[in-house]
């Protein structure tokens, strides 16, 4: 393209980074919602950051034409698009050539990453549908180039938050963020198609959940959930996160309850559905950055704002198990017998009849754990730490340990090869054993644990002795005491403690009762 406005950056490894393409079907039904072709044909000024093949300009255009509306070059003057993928722009200015008759502005129309789109453009309304992408699934050069983007635009405090729970932090995000803040004008209003982890998760959406920074401030005036992935009708199709359309206003302060609506079917079966939205309301509890709670019931989010917080020791914080970073068939055991006082002998489905010694093998939590009232161990896991201060064995101390030492020799490699910028740190000082999720808290002699991936209900329970939990699959708060253990599984099966977790609508997903969901029902004291 001749226009010089269109200039593109170097080229990323992947110029379709979480591409999801908006139906027309639906693209015509957010601007239908909000009168947007009203708006247009009063004079506001329409821009959409991420445009693909120009979806929403097309339907615009469409719901023009199909009113008998003659498009007028002035018209055409206010619309505005930007997208990274010079052929979908091409396509677009094809069909509105083939199909309409219009010669689309190239003026109008730029070929830029967004997050590097430095032109002074600001508009009445923003409309688009932004890269669905986790910031640790991003090409490895994208990543460098836009990590300093999410600390300038206030969504992480650190870069280096980055590497740790922020990790799982969506693009969307940063291009929402940075749209309304140079994009549009003041007391505009933008829709976006969006991932609602954003809302709906802890950690990574902590930092869009300010609802702005030094120099934005912005306010979600709704959302609309496609809960369940719209069963009888996918709107994004091979897409399995939830998603839905969420309405901003620059320059508000956010308030709350947010209204949100959940697409429901009143139909009889599932032959004959009959969609309709149900009426909800949204708020964080306890701190206006937290994870949305949601409910049709104001009353009920009232009373789970107003829960008296568990006060517990600051060291009895809650935890994930213990995370081998790839290497299960290297750590954990389904047969685990004595031999000896002090050597046990282990197998697994890689390994056979090993020799290994008893004190650093533990039992590790199963799901049937939880319905026995005397917990009997089904697997094992080696942990090569000392107990005593929670750090990896030396090399030395290893030493010590010569059917251990070989052990892990035997598999150096196939350990100092394991991925993630936390397992590689370790590795990097010498430790290529070394575990996550392990320390002083991991040998406490109590631990309240509960199966925090994938459940639809909650139920803490009481191990005594060295248990461990496993990976994600389970939360634990490490207790130095039976007595505190007993009184804090009391608190923590009371029924609101689940209705809690119920309102944060994650029943069956892996984020059903991680550590920081229940970390908000607790006052930390030292």
């Amino acid at each position: 393209m001749s226009n010089p406005e269109n200039q593109t950056e170097p080229q990323t490894e992947n110029q379709l980074v979480g591409a999801v393409f908006t139906p027309f079907k639906w693209a015509t039904w957010v601007l239908e919602k909000y009168a947007i072709l009203d708006r247009w044909l009063e004079g506001a000024t329409i821009f959409d950051p991420t445009a693909g093949e120009g979806i929403f300009l097309e339907c615009l255009i469409n719901l023009a034409v199909s009113q008998g509306i003659s498009i007028s070059s002035t018209m055409l003057d206010r619309l505005y698009a930007n997208e990274k993928n010079a052929e979908f722009i091409e396509s677009f200015l094809s069909r509105m050539r083939s199909q309409y008759d219009i010669n689309f502005p190239l003026s109008n129309f730029f070929n830029r990453d967004i997050l590097f789109f430095d032109r002074a453009l600001t508009v009445d309304i923003v409309v688009g549908n932004p890269p669905w992408q986790n910031f640790a699934n991003l090409p490895t050069a994208y990543k460098e180039l836009i990590k300093p983007l999410f600390h300038e635009y206030g969504l992480v405090h650190n870069p280096k938050d980055l590497l740790l729970g922020s990790s799982r932090i969506d693009l969307s995000s940063l291009i929402i963020i940075k749209t309304l803040q140079h994009h549009l004008r003041i007391n505009g209003l933008a829709y976006f198609f969006m991932p609602l982890s954003v809302f709906l998760n802890d950690g990574a959406g902590q930092g869009f959940r300010a609802y702005g920074n030094k120099n934005l401030r912005f306010e979600v005036r709704e959302i609309y959930d496609f809960k369940d992935d719209f069963k009888y009708e996918a709107i994004f199709e091979k897409i399995r996160t939830r998603y839905g359309l969420v309405c901003f206003q620059r320059d508000r302060q956010q308030t709350f309850p947010i209204p949100y609506f959940q697409l429901s079917n009143s139909g009889k079966n599932s032959q004959n559905p009959a969609f309709e939205w149900q009426k909800c309301y949204a708020r964080s509890l306890f701190k206006s950055d937290a994870p949305l709670s949601i409910s049709s019931n104001l009353q009920e989010l009232q009373e789970l704002e107003n829960l008296h917080k568990i006060p517990v020791d600051r060291t009895s914080k809650p935890r994930q198990g213990i995370n081998s970073c790839g290497a299960k068939d290297l750590f954990v055991f389904e047969d685990c017998q004595n031999i000896s006082e002090t050597l046990v002998r282990v197998s697994n489905r890689q390994f056979q009849n090993l020799i290994l010694p008893s004190q650093f093998l533990f039992p590790l939590v199963a799901k049937a754990n939880f319905d026995q009232a005397q917990p009997i161990p089904q697997r094992y896991i080696l942990i090569p730490y000392d107990i005593t201060n929670g750090k990896p064995l030396s090399h030395a101390q290893l030493e010590h340990h010569p059917q251990l030492w070989q052990y892990l020799l035997a598999h150096q490699t196939a350990l100092q090869n394991r991925k993630g910028t936390l397992i590689q740190n370790w590795i990097k000082k010498g430790y290529w054993y070394a575990l996550l999720g392990v320390g002083i808290y991991t040998f406490m002699p109590y631990k309240v644990c509960w199966q925090a991936y994938g459940q639809k209900q909650f139920k803490a329970q009481l191990f005594e002795g060295h248990w461990q939990g496993n990976q994600a699959l389970h939360a634990y708060m490490p207790m130095p005491e039976r007595s505190l253990g007993e009184h804090l599984v009391q608190q923590l099966n009371a029924p609101i403690v689940e209705r809690y977790l119920r309102s944060q609508q994650m029943e069956g997903t892996c984020n059903w009762a991680q550590p920081g969901r229940i970390l908000q029902l607790l006052e930390l004291v030292d």
